[in-house]
């Protein structure tokens, strides 16, 4: 059988392309494998994803990599989106486990409107995600990608929403800190 290169090309693209949309559907947890033990790489390499907080503020940070695919635009891109979808698998956990506590709290079995609100924000702050930085492996030519997104957009989102579940918005707004700031502490002593 007779292939261009154009095809071959788009095919390499197209699957490029499903492979990272198999890797991103597949992957769990709160973090990424961490300490890579990667000798000349930034900290936030080895590091992996992980919330945090400190003087600067609250913020969840994904970190994301991608093998050479043969096409660098693409490798770009598919790292970059592999921390962004780090940063919504943490904020999910940690916006449904504020969720979990708000039923809790309120007795309330019924937040399927709520949930709705919920993956609305998440979708809406993933666009308040910024690439912060790339590192090249020099050695594997793996690029790896960190991204940040600042709960304050996260709040400022909720806040300015008209649609989102009057109750639950005042939940989070006089919970948001402490919530987060426990979802760090507990999310620290799980991957001890």
């Amino acid at each position: 059988m007779y292939y261009s290169t154009r095809s071959k090309s788009t095919l390499t693209v197209l699957l490029a392309s499903i492979f990272s949309f198999i890797l991103l559907a597949c992957s769990s947890g709160t973090d990424i494998e961490s300490d890579l033990g990667l000798d000349d790489a930034p900290d936030w390499v080895n590091e992996g994803s992980i919330a945090v907080s400190d003087n600067d503020g609250r913020y969840i940070q994904g970190v994301g990599m991608a093998i050479p695919v043969g096409d660098v635009s693409l490798q770009k891109s598919t790292s970059d989106n592999r921390a962004r979808a780090q940063i919504a698998q943490i904020l999910s956990t940690f916006i449904h486990v504020t969720l979990d506590d708000y039923t809790a709290s309120n007795g309330d079995t019924s937040n399927m409107d709520v949930e709705r609100d919920i993956s609305t924000i998440s979708k809406t702050s993933l666009n308040g995600a910024k690439i912060m930085a790339r590192w090249k492996d020099p050695e594997t030519n793996t690029i790896y990608s960190f991204a940040e997104l600042d709960l304050d957009k996260v709040d400022m989102l909720i806040k300015q929403s008209s649609a989102m579940n009057a109750d639950f918005k005042q939940y989070l707004d006089k919970t948001m800190d402490t919530k987060f700031d426990r979802f760090i502490k507990d999310n620290q002593t799980e991957n001890k």
